[in-house]
């Protein structure tokens, strides 16, 4: 502890300044500095407290990756349960989130490192799942105004803080106005948020932390359903019944609200009458599907990870019962875990000769089960559990995506074989409309050759080709890992959708993020349905991201309309065709 915390013993109970300042040490690849300057001014370089936890938090992306932190650090501290409960403040009516974990607990030196920027405890590293010293406070940032935390060990005293990110012109991080300690169960209990004190008592051991006055835009029916989805959806990715799948089928267990999570996605999911709506290759090999792999890492040592391989299956359009169906191609993606945790919202679409346009791939998912050590190391990033994930990091010289699908492609094939074998189905099954494509209306390949083409046409005529292809380019790949969006005019992302959705704005945020863009257009041939809502909730994202979305609708721009209307050409109809028979 620093000079300005006043030590208590087990019978006082008194309010404590938190030590509260970033953890700066010296860059060891500096050396030693020699001193052969005279004696200057010694500057006031303290950073910004607030703009400064606002910077940490920009990785945190959804209530859900909030809501993970805790758990992380709960299963960290060997928590076998951990409840959720989200609720609303019986005075304020304002939405809280509370986690409460029967882990070790702590004591006054565990809940300064807590509130402290860049504080890691001596246990954390590659063999636990948090431990950058970041996460728990931009979690809280982005997600609420006022975080409390309140811990106790077996035979301990309880201890409690919280941090308020209403107050303004602070000059310190030990400014009492922002962060406060208190020790002892008396005064504890005397300042803990009665929603709080409601789900402790006094045998607590463990934690409990609550995010009070949740920002407005997270409305509690729509936090419990995202966290709560069971179901595969084109969501589930972003729950925790997902992220925690492999952890979850083991000791350790989550509720919402009393309601136990069960793991969902890639071999978890069945439907109501409990029959499995996906496929696991290689149980024949291997009791859990589980192949194993060695690669060499950027350090030259050599790594053993492993990856399961599942297939999910469609739903018929006709009935709603799930059958063997490989569905669209180009849906094939890898998933990273560490330490049987999802490890990052980003995944690596399955690309190259053998997955592209391979309508046997369907919704074919690898999990990858990579050592901690290899992705903390050389791929922090996907650690961070950032929005930019994986696709667009690497370690300098190391081609990851070569070496990976060098050692899956042999699989993959397997998986592909057995899928023309077992699954594929044609017309003659009478499954109509799998995929989803509209079919009053062209492929939406056809809309962006179109637009591109248009494009150039009025913008870069007057270029060379060299030139143009500098300007303006089509189905663009981000770091050769398959991140794709449809064209990119001046490097502006341009993406067409059929008729745009709030998928299609999520797809853009996407883009944005991985290409560390703020600006982006989306073209929608058909008006967008509910065309009022569609916009104001373009609106809500670009204010809260801080984002640029350009609106453009064909159907109300003249020249657009002609050039998506008029009828399809030899070529066009020749790619439609084939379109036609691979469905």
């Amino acid at each position: 502890m620093s000079n300005n915390t006043e030590l208590v013993s087990e019978e006082t109970s008194i309010f404590i300044k938190p030590e509260f300042t970033g953890n700066f040490t010296q860059n060891p690849h500096l050396g030693e500095v020699l001193d052969n300057t005279s004696e200057g001014i010694g500057p006031d370089i303290t950073p910004g407290i607030l703009k400064t936890i606002s910077a940490l938090s920009k990785p945190i992306g959804t209530v859900t990756d909030a809501i993970a932190e805790n758990i992380d650090n709960s299963f960290d501290e060997l928590a076998t349960r951990v409840d959720i409960i989200v609720g609303t403040e019986v005075k304020s009516k304002k939405v809280f989130i509370v986690t409460k974990d029967n882990g070790n607990g702590g004591d006054l030196e565990s809940l300064n490192s807590v509130f402290k920027i860049g504080s890691s405890g001596p246990k954390k590293g590659h063999d636990t799942l948090g431990y950058r010293g970041v996460g728990i406070m931009a979690a809280a940032h982005f997600l609420c105004s006022k975080f409390w935390t309140v811990m106790r060990k077996k035979n301990g005293q309880f201890v409690a803080g919280w941090v308020d990110f209403n107050c303004h012109n602070l000059v310190s991080w030990n400014d009492p106005r922002f962060c406060s300690f208190y020790v002892g169960k008396e005064e504890v209990f005397k300042v803990l948020p009665q929603e709080l004190k409601n789900q402790i008592d006094d045998g607590f051991v463990g934690c409990a932390q609550m995010f009070q006055a949740v920002h407005p835009h997270h409305k509690r029916d729509r936090v419990i359903l995202k966290t709560l989805r069971k179901n595969k959806t084109k969501t589930s990715r972003n729950v925790l019944s997902f992220i925690y799948r492999e952890i979850l089928c083991t000791t350790r267990r989550i509720f919402v609200n009393s309601q136990e999570l069960h793991p969902s996605g890639h071999g978890h999911d069945t439907d109501v009458r409990g029959k499995p709506i996906s496929f696991t290759y290689f149980r024949d090999k291997e009791t859990d599907g589980k192949r194993s792999y060695v690669m060499k890492g950027p350090d030259g040592k050599n790594y053993e990870f492993h990856a399961r391989f599942t297939l999910a299956y469609v739903r018929r359009m006709d009935k709603s019962d799930w059958v063997h169906y490989v569905s669209t191609p180009n849906q094939g993606q890898i998933h990273l875990l560490r330490l049987d945790r999802e490890a990052s919202n980003c995944k690596i679409p399955l690309v190259g000769s053998l997955c592209t346009n391979n309508f046997n791939i369907g919704e074919l998912h690898i999990d990858l089960f990579l050592p901690a050590c290899f992705i903390d190391n050389f791929f922090p990033s996907a650690s961070d559990k950032g929005l930019n994930g994986i696709t667009n990091v690497g370690h300098d010289g190391y081609n990851f995506s070569e070496k990976l699908f060098k050692l899956l492609g042999p699989d993959i094939s397997q998986c592909v074989s057995y899928n023309k074998i077992h699954f594929t189905r044609g017309d003659s099954d009478n499954i109509p409309n799998v995929g989803g494509h509209k079919k009053a209306y062209f492929p939406e390949r056809i809309y962006r050759d179109r637009i591109f083409d248009h494009r150039v046409e009025t913008k870069y005529k007057h270029l060379s080709l060299e030139e143009q292809s500098k300007k303006i380019r089509r189905e663009v790949y981000n770091g050769g890992l398959g991140t794709r969006c449809d064209v990119v005019d001046d490097d502006i992302i341009v993406e067409v959708k059929v008729q745009a959705d709030g998928s299609a704005l999520g797809q853009c945020l996407n883009y944005m993020a991985i290409r560390n863009q703020k600006k982006c257009e989306l073209v929608s041939v058909l008006r967008p349905s509910n065309l009022n809502a569609f916009l104001e909730e373009k609106q809500k994202i670009e204010k809260h991201y801080n984002v640029e979305i350009k609106m453009i609708i064909a159907e109300d721009d003249y020249m657009l309309k002609l050039v998506t209307t008029q009828p399809l050409s030899e070529k066009e109809k020749t790619i439609v065709k084939r379109l036609k028979k691979k469905k």
